[in-house]
């Protein structure tokens, strides 16, 4: 009689341990159907009421998720930091969208102009 009690107790465990296991299963595949369909996905530090110096100095800049500062910042003085995370869709400012064709908005007239003389080579001044 033992031994039946043995094998239904070892049996209602693992059937426990296997609904266990695929509800484990369900949940990590929700998380990774819910990861951000943005592969650029952003956030900037918004200062708190009493923000402390090291978060104004970030303030503005923008973060990839994976690589954002934790809160609070190093260097944080504030012993109660109620700082958080603005989401931004893209880690790029909305004005900074370019073509491959254009050049930098730095270069003057004169840089983007051909060159007018030969080269420093040889050949080139032949």
């Amino acid at each position: 009689m033992d031994s039946w009690f043995l094998l239904a107790f070892a049996l209602a465990a693992g059937a426990l341990l296997w609904t266990a296991g695929a509800a484990l299963a369900r949940r990590r595949a929700g998380r990774q159907a819910s990861a951000p369909a943005q592969p650029y996905h952003a956030v900037s530090i918004r200062p708190g009421l009493n923000a402390c110096r090291a978060v104004w100095l970030q303030v503005g800049d923008r973060y990839l998720l994976t690589e954002a500062p934790d809160l609070p910042v190093k260097g944080c003085d504030n012993p109660h930091c109620e700082c958080s995370f603005n989401q931004h869709d893209d880690r790029r400012e909305p004005g900074e969208r370019r073509d491959g064709d254009d050049p930098p908005a730095d270069l003057s007239a004169a840089e983007l102009a051909p060159r007018s003389s030969g080269g420093r080579r040889q050949d080139d001044q032949a």
